[in-house]
């Protein structure tokens, strides 16, 4: 949040006409929207915390440096007592709020002198990564990190470690695998550093990367930019696996247009790179892979016919790019939205007209945290501010919508398998809907006045205890929306009390439950939903499977057998169904055993014949033997 922000100022003064601008290149699309949820200040704030100096900390405390992960259930941040003027006093805590159960932990500074704790990174899984500093620019700076999991507890490693990396910058240096992306300090040494260090605490792996290192993501893949000569043009993107070693990204050009560089800022878990910035194009960049041509990402004109240079930041599962502030002759712009390719400014995509936000880091369906503000219009600043902090973004979009039909908010449920239904539609098509990560079947429920709403139904084991379920639809845009449905799970007489149940294969469901494209090539199928009472995967026996269309048919591609059986139980089926059909039906009838009991079932996977109007298969009911070699 810029201190500009408020009714008076030029940023504000230029909005209308960047709006008009930035829409007029839209028509069609259809635009996200979003609703402000301001955090829970005083939670997180804990005003009965003690401090190691024996004080405690006020209410008066500040939430500051917050992060999310990329599924949205963690926040990480940083709890500051600004009680004494002189800021080498101020005393920070680092926090971590469980969105799924309301838990808020505050993690105590590291033991030495005046400084502060503040988490730097968070993972889908709660791991942290937090950093303590002693002193305050200009002085010296020493800095310590910690990285705590609950299977290993809190690990803290400093300037006297031999890797000698002890910071990182990045806005995701933690993946889900608790791989830690750190580089040098100081990084300012005769020289330049030559590298950082991907470290992994919890298997006790380390792999000198390359500097400037600055983001990695689940695949394992870490992009950053590197200097390939002494001059400014040898500043140059680049991706690098543990396999692979460095690779290079191509670039739209060569030679002179490289005066000021390129540089790699981020990379989603699909594989698409950020980057940016490019001054004399005053555009960001996006990498679809490592190794294609990139996209350019204009930026906007703030000013019409000045340029403006556009700091891009960081990029969601969807591809959706988000920037920092827009600058032109000196004049702040727009925290900025990249949606399609096309930029606009984020208090023009807020439903409340007088809210203002920036700092925007997104999860991977489609939320954002932001800090925010809400203005009185009629007062002047700096008393135009109702309420200001630290804020979820939920993303609306006029016509994709998903709704969580059982279980009802804050219900009690016993433990068990819980059943979560709903219905989802954008009024054309849904690709799919998750239900905490789990992809759900669609079926079409035939509603005449939406003739494109599916319903969905996945069952989740859950043990006692509060628990938030996160249920995520997402149309053929990549556009995303959600909704959590909080309950109370309690002790009951099923699978989480230690005693192993019998099996039940009514809640089984296949993964993926969609295949596309249709290009005739076999993809595993993994049946997911029986769990013993440990928590543990039962054994699984593929027996048999079926389909609705014959097996070597009129506009199928000619290639049979459509499933494959292979010998640890498992199956793969086939990308495939007839240009001349309704799209096609799979039935994978399976054995489940777990030693001391076992079930049979069955599951669908869909193959749709296209992404429009066919987007979900309808099955005829016939059933013909996918493994045969041709049809009867």
């Amino acid at each position: 949040m810029q201190k500009n922000d408020r009714p008076d100022s030029p940023r504000s003064a230029s909005r209308p006409l960047l709006a008009a601008v930035l829409l007029a290149g839209a028509v069609g699309a259809q635009e996200v929207r979003y609703e402000i949820e301001f955090l829970d200040r005083e939670a997180i704030e804990a005003p009965g915390m003690v401090l190691p100096a024996g004080g405690t900390l006020e209410p008066g405390g500040q939430v500051r440096g917050y992060q999310i992960s990329r599924n949205g259930r963690y926040v990480v941040g940083s709890v500051w007592d600004f009680e004494d003027p002189d800021p080498r006093a101020w005393t920070g805590f680092a926090f971590r709020l469980d969105r799924d159960s309301g838990a808020v932990d505050i993690f105590e500074e590291l033991d030495s002198g005046p400084g502060g704790a503040g988490a730097v990174g968070v993972n889908d899984v709660g791991h942290l990564v937090w950093h303590a500093r002693f002193g305050f620019f200009p002085d010296p700076v020493e800095v310590e990190m910690v990285f705590r999991a609950e299977t290993t507890g809190a690990i803290s490693f400093g300037p006297a470690d031999p890797t000698d990396v002890t910071e990182s910058f990045s806005r995701r240096l933690l993946n889900n695998h608790g791989d830690v992306l750190l580089r040098p300090v100081p990084w300012q040494d005769e020289g330049g550093p030559t590298g950082g260090i991907l470290w992994n605490p919890v298997l006790g792996t380390e792999h000198v990367v390359p500097f400037d290192s600055v983001e990695v993501n689940d695949r394992r893949v870490v992009v950053g930019t590197i200097r390939t000569t002494s001059e400014a043009s040898g500043r140059r993107p680049f991706a690098w696996t543990a396999d692979e070693g460095i690779v290079l990204l191509p670039l739209p050009d060569e030679g002179s247009a490289l005066v000021h560089g390129i540089a790699a800022l981020g990379i989603n878990d699909a594989g698409a790179i950020l980057g940016g910035p490019r001054q004399q194009f005053h555009s960001a960049l996006q990498w679809p892979d490592r190794f294609s041509e990139p996209l350019e990402l204009p930026c906007p004109e703030f000013v019409p016919g000045v340029p403006s240079d556009c700091l891009a930041s960081s990029i969601d599962g969807s591809g959706r790019i988000y920037g920092g502030a827009a600058f032109a002759d000196n004049e702040p712009g727009a925290e900025l939205v990249w949606d399609g390719g096309v930029a606009y400014p984020i208090e023009e995509l807020l439903l409340d007209p007088d809210a203002a936000c920036g700092l925007l880091q997104p999860t991977d369906h489609g939320e954002l945290i932001a800090h925010c503000a809400i203005f009185d219009r009629d007062l002047p600043f700096p008393d135009s501010v109702v309420q200001r902090g630290p804020a979820i973004l939920h993303p609306v979009f006029p016509d994709l919508r998903v709704t969580v039909t059982s279980p009802e908010e804050g219900s009690v449920v016993p433990e068990g398998q819980v059943l979560v239904e709903g219905t989802a539609s954008d009024g054309v098509q849904v690709v799919s809907v998750t239900v905490d990560g789990i992809q759900a079947g669609l079926v079409a429920t035939g509603n005449p006045e939406d003739p494109g709403e599916v319903s969905f139904a996945v069952s989740l084991l859950l043990c006692p205890g509060p628990r938030s379920v996160l249920v995520v639809a997402t149309d053929n845009d990549a556009n995303s929306v959600s909704e959590r449905r909080t309950i109370d799970v309690v002790p009951g007489e099923t699978s989480c009390d230690g005693t192993p149940p019998r099996l039940d294969c009514s809640y089984s469901v296949a993964r993926p439950a969609t295949l596309w494209p249709p290009n005739h090539k076999l993809e595993p199928i993994e049946i997911v939903g029986i769990e013993t009472a440990d928590g543990s995967d039962a054994a699984i026996h593929v027996t048999a499977v079926f389909q609705d269309e014959p097996v070597d048919w009129t506009g199928d591609g000619d290639t049979a057998p459509d499933a494959i059986l292979d010998g640890s139980g498992g199956v793969s089926l086939r990308r495939e169904r007839s240009g001349l059909g309704d799209g096609r039906i799979y039935q994978v009838e399976y054995e489940a055993t777990d030693g001391s009991s076992s079930c049979t079932g069955s599951v669908i996977v869909g193959v749709p014949h296209d992404r429009g109007v066919g987007s979900i298969p309808v099955d005829s009911g016939n059933r013909y033997d996918s493994t045969s070699t041709g049809n009867p």
